[in-house]
């Protein structure tokens, strides 16, 4: 069950847009934003209540998405949490990179609402499809 998740953009507006779009699905869920990777990864060690999901850009200013997952996933205490790449790019390289550090998934971000809305509520109806 997704109760909190971490969005990490350097785009307030897109965490805006998802934090809405998550509270859409289950008004219970509990968002943070994060507005680059050394950010959200200063929240992940500070935090002793882990998110359950992390949404994470690539394209970010101080710390780009790759450093974060790569953190991410040679941290033990921090490796079990789900990371969705969220992305403007569609880019199959990136695709690739994202699958070889160990995203969940990876999310082209969508021109339009309703289907951003509708892919969050796949994501947290259907959570064990982005368990390890």
């Amino acid at each position: 069950m997704i109760n909190k998740v971490l969005l990490v953009d350097d785009d307030p507006d897109e965490i805006e847009l998802l934090q809405e779009a998550f509270t859409i699905a289950n008004p219970l869920i509990v968002c943070h934003g994060a507005e680059n990777g050394l950010t959200a990864i200063n929240f992940l060690r500070s935090g002793e209540q882990l998110p359950d999901l992390i949404m994470l850009d690539i394209n970010m200013p101080i710390m780009d998405g790759w450093e974060v997952l790569r953190y991410i996933r040679k941290h033990d205490r921090l490796k079990g949490i789900p990371v969705i790449v969220h992305t403007t790019s569609s880019n199959e390289r990136d695709k690739k990179i994202a699958a070889e550090l160990g995203a969940d998934r990876f999310l082209t971000k969508y021109d339009d609402y309703t289907s951003l809305k509708r892919e969050v509520k796949n994501i947290v109806s259907k959570p064990e499809g982005l368990a390890k």
